[in-house]
This record gives C-alpha cells, structure tokens and sequence, in this order.
C-alpha cells in the first residue's frame, strides 16, 4: 500500500485519531494528558498512599524529562504547574532536541543537560551519570517527584524487531528513573512488545521497586502500533532500589563496551533468571500475560478494522473521531486552543497587565525613606517591621522595581518610566516568566566562607513581589510573599545562569542579633577591610554578602500594631483607633505589597555610622548627631510594648486561640 493511503486507513482505525497534538506543539503532550487524567491527576499533583498531598505551598515540584525531544511531556507539566515545576531534561542534541522556544508553555525553570559529552546520548555511561549528579545536587539530593521517559527511533522495516532493538535505550532510561526519583516518588516510561525476557526483567525490578506497577496504553497512542507506558507509582525505600540502580549501572556500562567493540559480538540475553520472571504464583506473571493478551487483542481488533477501511473506501467514521475528541478533550479539561505565552514587547502594558488596573501604580515612584533620628517614631511597635539586609547604599540604581515580560526581556522602573536591562539580563543570564513584577537589588556575594576574600558572584535578590510569573501574592502576608519569592527564586537556579535569591527576613527584636554577626573581613589584593556577615543569620551556610544597611518593611496595616502584652506574656493584634486587641491575625491587619513598599525605610550606613553595640561614654560626644547608629536603636527597642488599653481588652486577647 503507498505510504499516504497507509496513512489515511491508519487514521481510520484510531478512533481518537482526531485528538492529535490537541492545543499543544507535540503529539506527545496529549498522551502524558490522558495518563494524568487517568490517574486523577496524581502524576502532577502527587498524593501519599494515604491520600494526602505530597507538596506544601513553599515546596516546588521537580520532574524530569529523558529521551524526550521536541519536549511534549514536558510542555504539558508547565503548562499545567507554570513556574511551580522545575524539570531537568536528557535527550539527544541537534534535529530531535527540546524545541523550547515552540513550546506552549512557558520554559524558564527547565534545565536541559546533555552530559559530559556534550551530546545528551543516553546510552554513554558519562552522560547518565552526570545527569544523575547533576539532578541530585538541584534538589537537595532527595530528587524528582516524577520521571518521564519517551525514548524512541524509527523501525520501519523492522518493526517486529521493535523490542528487541529497544533493549538498551529502555534500559538506560529505568536505570536514571530508578537513580534520581526520590522515594514516594512515580515514573512513566514508554516501552513496546513485552514478551522477551530482557524486557520483563526490566518491568520486573520496577515492580520490586515501588508500590504498584501497571502498563497502560493511553486512547491518544495509535491502537494498532506495540507502543505503552509502564506506569510506577511510590518508589520504595533506597534500601530496596540501591542495588538495582547498581546492578543496572554495570549493565548499562557493559552495553556501551559491546555496542562499540570491534567484532561487537556480545550482548546481554538476561537480566534476571527466566525461573523468576515466569512463577505462575507470582502475581507479576499473571499480571503481565493478561496485559499482553489484553494488548495484543486491541492491535488485532485494530487492524481488522483499517483492513475494513482498506476494503470499503467509502466507510467513513471522521463523524464519531470528531465527537470522540470533543468527549475526551471535555474529560481532561483540555481546551481547545492554547496560546504561545504572551510576550508583551511594551513594559506599559505588561505593567498594566500586572497591575491590573490598580491605582496604586504610583508606588513605583516612591522612594525609600532613610531613617535619621529625627524619624524613629515610625517605630512605634517593634513586631510591626521586618528588616533585610541591603548590599546598596542610599541612592543606587541597581535597586528598584523590576518586571519581566519573559525569557530576557527585563525592564527596571527608573522614576519615570520603564528602562531596558534587557542586555544586562542576557549577559548576566537572567530569565525569569512574563507577568512578572518585583522589587529587589543586584548585589555581590563572596565565595569564601572564611579568610580574606578574593571571589564574588553577582546575585539578584528579591526583597518583595507583587506577582511571580502570573501569580498574585498583593494581598498575601509579607512572610507568604517571601516563602514564595524563595520558591521562585529556587525554581529559576539553574547553572550557568545567574543566582537569584529571596532576602531572608530578620525579625526586629533579631536585629542587634543579627549586627553581632557582621565581622571585617580583609582582601587578598589588600585594601580597606569591609563587613561581612552571612544573609540568613538562621542558616550556617547561607551565601555571605557585604551589608551596607537595612531596609525596614511594615507588615502591619494602619491602625493594627502587633504588641507584646504582659498580662499574657504573648503578642497580640492592637487597634490603636478601637482599643480592640486579638491574638488571631485580623485580615484588615495584613499590609499589601503596595502598603509595604509605601512604608519601606533604609537605614544606609557611612563612615559615620556606628554599628557598635555598646559606646563608650567617653565618645558618645563623637557620634554623629545627624546619623542613627546601632545604639541608638538598642535605646529604641527597650521597653517597647504597648499593653491593650483596658482589662477588658486584655481577658479577650487571652482567651482567644494562638495564631500558629
């Protein structure tokens, strides 16, 4: 038959022919649609055996996409998670590459990695394992929540051949499956015929590996050809899969020497010993005997149907393909059309899209207020204000609101309008999602821990967030806004780029705590010693920064202050215009990321700033009259509590729940 009529009579035969690539660039993406759904979406939103969700709000997702190229499975979980996964992809370099620029979704949080050599070919030994390295050391070592493999080649001519020539490409992607997903963790990987015993072996220490196990071939593959997805879901301990990763390692290894020995005349037949694989007590056996008759049944049925279509050209079904695909697309809450993400080429209007129409728009003119002593009285309440280290002085234009439009495409605010640092962010690496609008500062952090200082990195470090790649935290409490500039931050670190981070938060009462920390540090070239201190004074390895002062953040909204009461030793929520106070957050009392920003102020230190704790008498004189130094403050915090103004107030307040 000519290949345009097998064409035709092959999309005949597949009922679902008409679902196609659906809105997506890649056919694959509606088969990782169909398998998603199937499971009640737990392939993008795991759940624990009993029920529960695996992540948290702060916590990101991580998947990986391996023999994968143009990236249908990966364009989907984007799509679906935005910014919120992070993947790492291995696939082969050159014509069958990640297509990532085409893609329907947004793709600054993939990292794609092609191996030591350079050629992203799974079956070299030194690529895998630095994919694995390279996985682990970006997630903690814990690794992926969900592995995807689709790897595949062209057999025409030898199709019945299928499986046996897919040996090595399915081994070597079980291997990295069974290395880089973290326990609790699922895996979809694309197999064919699965009758020879090398292959059941495969399927077999999968199934020893997690919890459940099943094959499934998803309605938008072609029902006639042999292809399948095993399915595994809750990776078991490493105590259990340790050994296999191992003993696949070697036979990954030995598959490489023998594909390209001269005389290439060995090859591996068995994994595990055929007795194993076929006990008929075993419910392995009978589980995969009944899938591959179940299989094998469906191709048949299939083929007779397109030799019907061969038969009597006049059949026609597009009517049912038609409606089949309104029903499933229906089903799997897949729309119809999906636009390439939108790249606004005006800062104005992806400023206004951000914005929202808001009127508030006029905090981006708002400059920082310097603290001098003659408005301290702004700190009423301690507990109202958080600090964060800045890496600026006063006047800098490297701090400031920024917005991105997507990929390079960077604007920071300049006072009057939105200025390009668009060539900036490319030669800094710096991508991040559209609809994306910021405030933070470009800074330096030292790569030495200890001992005069030689090595610094540029960083970007996000201080607050408006939105984050489409989403809206202006209403969030400044501690959740931070959690998930953190994620995003997380979500964006991938090599060779440059590092963004979120400011970590210092509470008030933590702020002298924080200073005492702050040490000289020399330079190898010489020069004038300069402070240094670690961001995050929780954190023994945060990244050290040169401080130059602290911007101070209200978090508490006009006319609530957060007090320490003494009647009940705890803090408590204080209506300066009712005289009300409760120990549960009023939603009144949350500052927006506009009240925030309207009431941000900057201590910037100078030659003439003391940042000792404690002044000698003696030179208090010497101090400059026109600066707040660190004792100053040290006057400021003490005995500063507000009781609530009456008893009545104070039984209310403690008798109400604690707010976690």
């Amino acid at each position: 038959m000519p290949q345009r009529g097998y064409r035709i009579v092959r999309g005949k035969g597949n009922m679902f022919e008409k679902v196609d690539k659906g809105p997506f660039l890649c056919r694959s993406a509606m088969k990782m649609v169909n398998l998603d759904a199937l499971l009640n979406h737990e392939l993008t939103s795991p759940m624990t055996r009993d029920g529960h969700p695996v992540l948290g709000l702060p916590d990101l997702f991580y998947f990986a996409d391996v023999c994968a190229g143009p990236g249908g499975f990966t364009e989907y979980i984007l799509w679906m998670k935005k910014w919120e996964a992070k993947g790492f992809g291995l696939t082969l370099k050159g014509e069958l590459d990640f297509d990532l620029q085409n893609l329907h979704a947004e793709t600054e949080t993939f990292d794609t990695f092609y191996g030591r050599s350079g050629t992203g070919d799974i079956y070299i030994p030194i690529n895998v394992t630095g994919f694995i390295e390279h996985v682990l050391s970006n997630t903690g070592n814990k690794g992926v929540h969900l592995m995807m493999a689709d790897g595949g080649f062209s057999v025409t001519g030898q199709e019945n051949m299928q499986e046996l020539l897919s040996q090595h490409i399915i081994l070597a992607q079980i291997y990295v499956a069974l290395a880089i997903v973290r326990v609790g963790g699922h895996v979809v990987c694309k197999l064919f015929d699965t009758v020879t015993p090398f292959t059941v072996a495969l399927i077999y220490f999968m199934y020893c590996s997690f919890e459940t196990v099943t094959i499934h071939k998803p309605v938008s593959s072609r029902q006639a050809n042999s292809e399948r997805y095993l399915i595994c879901k809750w990776k078991k301990s490493e105590n259990v899969t340790s050994p296999i990763v191992k003993y696949l390692k070697d036979c990954h290894e030995k598959m490489w020497v023998h594909k390209n020995a001269a005389d290439n005349n060995e090859a591996i037949l068995e994994l595990v010993p055929v007795s194993v694989l076929a006990n008929l007590d075993d419910p392995f056996y009978n589980y995969l005997f009944d899938c591959n008759n179940r299989l094998i049944s469906s191709q048949i049925a299939t083929l007779k149907r397109m030799a019907a279509f061969v038969l009597n050209k006049s059949l026609d079904n597009e009517p049912m393909q038609w409606k089949a695909k309104t029903r499933a697309m229906k089903h799997w809450c897949i729309p119809a059309e999906i636009p390439m993400p939108a790249m606004l080429r005006q800062p104005e209007n992806g400023a206004n899209a951000v914005l929202q129409g808001d009127l508030k728009s006029a905090i981006l003119k708002r400059h920082n207020i310097d603290v001098v002593p003659g408005n301290l009285q702004v700190f009423q309440s301690l507990y109202d204000w958080r600090a964060v280290p800045t890496t600026l002085g006063r006047v800098s234009g490297n701090r400031g609101f920024f917005l991105s439009l997507g990929g390079y495409s960077l604007f920071k605010y300049n006072g009057t309008g939105w200025t390009s640092a668009s060539t900036q962010a490319k030669a800094l690496s710096i991508m991040m999602p559209s609809k994306t609008l910021f405030y933070g500062e470009f800074g330096l952090e030292v790569r030495e821990r200890s001992g005069p200082v030689e090595n610094f990195d540029m960083v970007l470090h996000i201080i607050d967030a408006l939105m984050l790649g489409g989403m809206d935290l202006r209403n969030m409490h400044y501690t959740r806004r931070l959690e998930m500039a953190e994620k995003f931050a997380q979500a964006l670190t991938i090599p060779e780029r440059l590092i963004i981070r979120a400011k970590p938060l210092i509470r008030m009462e933590h702020l002298l705590l924080f200073i005492e920390k702050i040490k000289g540090r020399d330079f190898i070239r010489g020069g004038t010693p300069r402070p240094t201190c670690p961001m995050d004074m929780n954190n023994p390895d945060s990244a050290i920064i040169f401080p130059r002062g602290f911007l101070f953040l209200k978090i508490t909204k006009d006319p609530w202050q957060m007090i320490l009461d003494p009647q009940i030793n705890n803090k408590v929520f204080y209506n300066t215009a009712s005289g009300h106070s409760t120990r549960d957050t009023p939603m009144d009392a949350v500052a927006s990321f506009f009240d925030t920003m309207e009431n941000r102020m900057l201590w910037s230190w100078d030659r003439a700033t003391s940042l000792r704790m404690e002044t000698p008498y003696s030179i208090m004189g010497e101090l400059c009259p026109d600066h707040v130094h660190t004792c100053t403050f040290m006057t400021l915090f003490k005995g500063m509590t507000r009781p609530p103004k009456n008893e009545q107030d104070a039984t209310e307040a403690s008798t109400l729940p604690v707010q976690p």
